[in-house]
């Protein structure tokens, strides 16, 4: 990613301790990696090596477009061959005037595992669905599923269905995770 995107990336790092104010929790410095060009090709053999060497709980992806290939290949490596909890958006988010709000948005969906649930037997369930573009009759939709009360143990799941056929996906990979 170009160096003004780095450096919306990092401002945006900065404004989630004010999204955490009154929650004892702790995010550690992330580590950035420049990505030379826009090819899925290139997004998975980064993504690859960034899931070897640092071994991270996380993942964001800040891309410079909506291209679908990328969206998908990235998905599919940390969700699908890695299992690593992943957030994508598009870098024009990141801008100046809006960044607060969209810190919250994204750490709300990103939830890190060391916020603590006051209430027990309550499960957290992320859905992230993609709609295939090119072919409207299939989306793809990938679920994680908290197994405890500090969301550091999860069961995820990744399956395309039939488009607009979400509640069904949803039944199912909740299901699963009640049974893990």
């Amino acid at each position: 990613m170009p160096n003004q995107t780095i450096k919306r990336c990092q401002e945006l790092f900065n404004h989630y301790g004010s999204c955490y104010s009154g929650q004892e929790t702790f995010i550690p410095q992330p580590y950035f990696f420049d990505i030379p060009d826009a090819h899925a090709a290139t997004y998975e053999e980064t993504l690859e090596q960034v899931i070897s060497r640092k071994d991270p709980q996380l993942i964001m992806c800040v891309v410079t477009n909506n291209n679908l290939d990328n969206y998908t290949s990235m998905k599919k490596i940390c969700c699908v061959d890695r299992a690593v909890r992943t957030q994508v958006t598009v870098a024009k988010n990141l801008n100046a005037t809006g960044v607060l709000s969209v810190a919250t948005k994204l750490l709300i969906q990103m939830a890190p595992s060391t916020i603590e649930i006051p209430p027990t037997g309550l499960m957290m369930v992320w859905i992230d669905v993609c709609h295939d573009t090119r072919n409207r009759a299939t989306s793809y939709a990938d679920s994680v599923a908290s197994l405890n009360k500090t969301l550091s143990h999860y069961f995820s799941t990744a399956a395309h269905h039939t488009s607009r056929d979400e509640l069904n996906y949803w039944t199912a990979s909740i299901a699963k995770a009640l049974h893990k």
